[in-house]
């Protein structure tokens, strides 16, 4: 059978895509996913290929041979990466119609006969078969696509985290709040327990919060600033192994003040004495105390209490577990974590204003970007992919995972 034959395939011509375009128009929707064959084995028209075919090897050999894509829908498809399917070609296979269309990572494969799981393995492997008679040509078209390497934003998936943990703050501060002032003067009865249960609650969510943002937020910068040097490093700097080495592993400071100099796109330097960098500093030097466990005595004291003997007195009356509550809450500082956030995030947009304003709007779109594409060919960033991640299934299709192979008797 021509299907698995890839040899005899030819490429559609005009006559026969109309022909093909009417035989669709006219056809039963839907896909009966379980038809099956006399032995009660699985029978499909199509086929969703994950594993056993790639993507790129298949389009390759299928450009290789017929040349650019010219199904429906490629000319319906959008000019951009946001597409449901990306490309098509309309083979015939003897008397037989063959249609590939490329969705973003996975190939689906359209027949006229009905085939069983055997079937699709013995055409996906006459397939790969195929690709080294045409290898040549193959490896050609592939030379000539642009070879992007898709990056992680370490600084995005930190920055998302710090705001959960911004929110989750200012969030428990104002149930705190709503709920302290009923305790004390409800009694000791369901309600009042219920209420320093909803208070403990709130209070062990800001502690937490504000122990995890404040060590993450020196690691949101820093990562911000590895994406903008890995974007912006000068060519000549990235081309010199121990300048480039000693630049990103500089201190901090050093590194930030470096920055004009052996980054590209910076209309002025960041000056030593810039104020929002200042307050930065104050961030780090309060990240340091917490992972050291500093503890200064003189003041960081949560409260005050005398003993006469064994007695304690305390210098204010009230609740003793809204008291020991308050004192946890004070303990972790949450409106100046709250304002590290804020100056944190004030110090990256001051050095984001010191690029030129093309530059701006280009990091801007990048930081934001969950896998910045890196094309190592020519030197450049750039943003890959929509900010949606899309799929899709249709009711009926079969995926190439769920193919059984056919056993082999020994005899």
């Amino acid at each position: 059978m021509s299907y698995f034959d890839p040899t005899t395939w030819q490429n559609f011509n005009k006559k026969q895509m109309l022909k093909h375009l009417e035989k669709w128009k006219n056809a039963p929707e839907g896909i009966d996913k379980n038809k099956k064959d006399e032995a009660g084995k699985s029978l499909n028209k199509v086929m969703v290929f994950q594993n056993l075919l790639s993507p790129l090897d298949v389009y390759c050999y299928l450009k290789a041979r017929f040349g650019e894509p010219r199904g429906m829908q490629t000319f319906l498809k959008n000019d951009d990466s946001d597409n449901m399917f990306h490309w098509d070609y309309n083979i015939k296979a003897g008397e037989k119609d063959l249609y590939f269309v490329g969705a973003t990572q996975e190939v689906h494969v359209w027949v006229d006969d009905e085939f069983s799981d055997a079937d699709w393995i013995g055409f996906a492997n006459a397939l790969k078969a195929d690709f080294g008679r045409v290898g040549q040509d193959k490896s050609k078209v592939l030379k000539e696509l642009e070879k992007w390497v898709i990056l992680p934003n370490h600084f995005l998936s930190t920055a998302n985290e710090c705001a959960e943990y911004y929110h989750d703050i200012k969030r428990s501060m104002k149930k705190l709040r709503r709920i302290s002032k009923p305790v004390g003067r409800s009694g000791y009865d369901s309600d009042f327990k219920q209420l320093l249960n909803k208070q403990g609650r709130s209070v062990r969510k800001i502690s937490s919060a504000c122990i995890k943002l404040n060590i993450l937020m020196p690691v949101m910068f820093e990562s911000f600033l590895g994406l903008l040097i890995a974007i912006l490093v000068r060519q000549e700097v990235r081309a010199n192994g121990p300048i480039y080495k000693s630049f990103i592993r500089s201190n901090l400071d050093v590194k930030i003040l470096d920055l004009a100099t052996r980054c590209r796109g910076f209309a002025k330097p960041i000056s030593p004495d810039n104020e929002a960098m200042g307050r930065f500093w104050s961030v780090v030097n309060r990240r340091n105390d917490v992972i050291h466990g500093n503890l200064d005595v003189e003041k960081d004291g949560m409260d005050t209490v005398y003993f006469d003997g064994k007695t304690p007195l305390f210098r204010s009356g009230g609740d003793r577990i809204q008291s020991h509550w308050e004192g946890m809450v004070q303990n972790h500082q949450p409106e100046r974590v709250l304002e590290d956030y804020e100056a944190t995030h004030s110090f990256i947009y001051e050095i984001i204003g010191h690029l030129e304003p093309q530059m701006q709007s280009q990091i801007k779109i990048l930081i934001a970007e969950d896998g910045p594409g890196w094309d190592a060919k020519r030197g450049i960033f750039g943003k890959l992919f929509p900010s949606h991640v899309m799929s899709f299934t249709m009711d009926g299709l079969r995926y190439d995972s769920e193919l059984q192979e056919t056993p082999t008797t020994e005899g």
